[in-house]
């Protein structure tokens, strides 16, 4: 018995240390046992702490921080994300890695995860981490693998085997469980799909031109196609991230999402994004303004108001905020805004 534990023992230390696909558990840990230190919460971390280490933060990429791109691979939301990410890739990994070689496991794990995170950048200004991109590219070329042993050993044409079912039930899972979020109203969560679909084609993509570019009995070796694929998948991940690195793109997309946002925390959260990238626009302050009206917070809403109100164009969206809220018989919140109107009334009056 004692025997048999050693050697497990062993066994275990050599996957762990050996392997690209245990090397990438152990970092994972690492990041989750420090991230959960720092904000005390073993279910759900504070954002700021996950941003700290990389997490993917559209304003922080807009302004540069490019890296954020691939950070997100590593880091996750709690304990529940952690654990099953870390089981699926355990399972693939161990069955991949090898049947791949390491270069190519390597390739496809972190250029999956990539696409993922483009994608989701492109898809939603949501704060974002994990390595589902990236275990959905090694589902994908398990799915390749999977139909071309299909079509060329047994001469079927579509073959739902263990990778082609685990997509399949996942984008269900995906989307069954994003419908349920949304009419429950609470839009402040959800699974990620733009991620997911991005790893998963990234990872066919690339699985793809290995089999060009690798001698097998499956495919003839053509270098072109290969290299055209790779070429491809290259061109859409920096045209993505050209994309999300510039700020106008990310700006508008923060102002649409805060602007549709019927929960009032997620409107103030989107807005205060779309504020750090542009902290002199005054409709932006304004509207944070009504969201923080609606949640009491009735002084640093005037500081918002106070702002906007220098600008003389918004005197007109100021009185039609005014008669709503009188309307609504708040008239002490109405009457904040008289002394902000009236002098923006003067100050029209002089120009």
């Amino acid at each position: 018995m004692a025997k048999f534990s050693r050697q497990n023992f062993i066994d275990r230390l050599q996957f762990y240390l050996g392997t690209w696909t245990g090397r990438i558990l152990v970092c994972n840990f690492i990041l989750f046992a420090l991230i959960t230190v720092m904000s005390g919460d073993l279910f759900a971390p504070e954002g700021e702490i996950l941003i700290l280490w990389g997490a993917k933060d559209p304003v922080s990429i807009a302004q540069g921080e490019w890296w954020r791109l691939l950070t997100p691979i590593f880091l996750h939301f709690g304990i529940i994300h952690f654990l099953l990410n870390s089981i699926a890739l355990k399972i693939i990994g161990a069955y991949l890695e090898p049947l791949l070689g390491t270069g190519w496991f390597l390739l496809i794990f972190l250029g999956s995860g990539v696409m993922g995170n483009v994608m989701s950048s492109l898809g939603n200004v949501s704060l974002g981490a994990g390595a589902s991109g990236a275990i959905f590219g090694l589902i994908g070329v398990g799915m390749l693998i999977e139909q071309v042993i299909a079509r060329e050993e047994f001469g079927q044409r579509f073959r739902v085997g263990p990778f082609t079912s685990m997509a399949l039930l996942n984008i269900v899972i995906a989307v069954v469980f994003n419908f349920v979020v949304s009419l429950s109203g609470n839009s402040g969560i959800g699974i990620d799909n733009a991620a997911h679909l991005g790893g998963l084609g990234a990872g066919l993509g690339l699985g793809l031109s290995m089999f060009y570019l690798r001698k097998n009995r499956f495919f003839q070796r053509k270098v072109f196609f290969g290299a055209a694929l790779i070429a491809s998948f290259m061109a859409i991940v920096g045209l993505g991230s050209y994309l999300v690195l510039r700020t106008p793109f990310i700006f508008e997309h923060l102002r649409a999402e805060a602007a549709a946002s019927e929960n009032d925390y997620r409107a103030y959260y989107f807005y205060t994004q779309a504020i750090a990238l542009d902290t002199s626009d005054p409709q932006l302050r304004f509207e944070r303004g009504k969201v923080l009206f609606r949640l009491g917070e009735i002084k640093r809403a005037f500081s918002d108001f106070l702002y906007a109100s220098h600008h003389s164009f918004m005197l007109g969206q100021f009185q039609a905020f005014r008669e709503k809220l009188l309307n609504e018989t708040r008239h002490e919140e109405a009457a904040i805004l008289d002394l902000l109107i009236k002098r923006m009334e003067e100050r029209v009056k002089k120009i």
